[in-house]
C-alpha cells in the first residue's frame, strides 16, 4: 500500500514531479475517487448531503477542468493525464491531512469555543497545497520560474473559491441552522 501511496507523498513534498507519475487513467479514477470522497466529507456538515456530494464533484470538475485549460493553453495536452493525478493525489493527501482540522474548526464553530491551533494548522495547510499545485503547474506547464506557478496555482484557488461560492453559497453547520 505504502508503495502506491509513496508518489504522492514524495509530490508533496516536491521531491517528484507529476511527470514521474504514471500516465495511467485507472490510477486517476482512483485519485479523483479519493478526492472528491474527502471534498465530500468536508462538505457534509456543511450542506444536506446531495448537495455536499454535488459540490464535491464541481470541485473535482474545476480542477480538473482548470488544468485542461490551462495545459490547452500551454500547448502541453499530452501532460493532462499525469498533471490531473498529480493534483487529486496529491489534493487527496492533503484533505485526509486537513479532515481532523477542519473537524476541530467546525466543532469549535458549534460549541463556540477558541480554536487558534486548529485556525493556524488550517492556513498551513492551504498554503501548503498552494505551494504543491504551484509545483506541479511549474512543472506541466513549463514554466521557468515557481514564482510563476504559484501564482497559477493562486489564481486556480481563487476562481475556484468564487465559482463554489456562487454555486454553493456558505452553508451553516448542520447542528448549527
Amino acid at each position: 500500500m505504502y508503495a502506491n501511496i509513496r508518489p504522492f507523498l514524495e509530490l508533496c513534498v516536491m521531491a517528484r514531479g507529476p511527470q514521474d507519475l504514471p500516465a495511467s487513467p485507472s490510477w486517476l479514477v482512483i485519485a479523483a475517487a479519493g478526492y472528491f470522497a474527502v471534498g465530500a466529507a468536508i462538505a457534509w456538515p456543511l450542506y444536506p448531503p446531495g448537495l455536499a456530494l454535488l459540490s464535491a464533484g464541481v470541485d473535482v470538475a474545476l480542477l480538473f477542468g482548470i488544468a485542461a485549460g490551462l495545459l490547452a493553453w500551454r500547448g502541453y495536452t499530452v501532460r493532462w493525464l499525469q498533471t490531473a493525478l498529480a493534483l487529486a493525489g496529491s489534493g487527496f493527501l492533503m484533505g485526509v491531512v486537513a479532515l481532523p482540522i477542519v473537524f476541530s474548526l467546525y466543532r469549535a464553530i458549534l460549541t463556540g469555543s477558541e480554536a487558534t491551533f486548529s485556525a493556524l494548522a488550517y492556513w498551513v495547510l492551504v498554503g501548503w497545497i498552494i505551494a504543491i499545485y504551484g509545483y506541479i503547474f511549474t512543472q506541466a506547464l513549463s514554466l521557468k520560474s515557481r514564482w510563476s506557478g504559484l501564482g497559477v496555482a493562486l489564481g486556480y484557488f481563487v476562481v475556484s473559491w468564487i465559482v463554489m461560492q456562487l454555486l454553493f453559497p456558505q452553508g451553516q453547520l448542520a447542528s448549527g441552522q
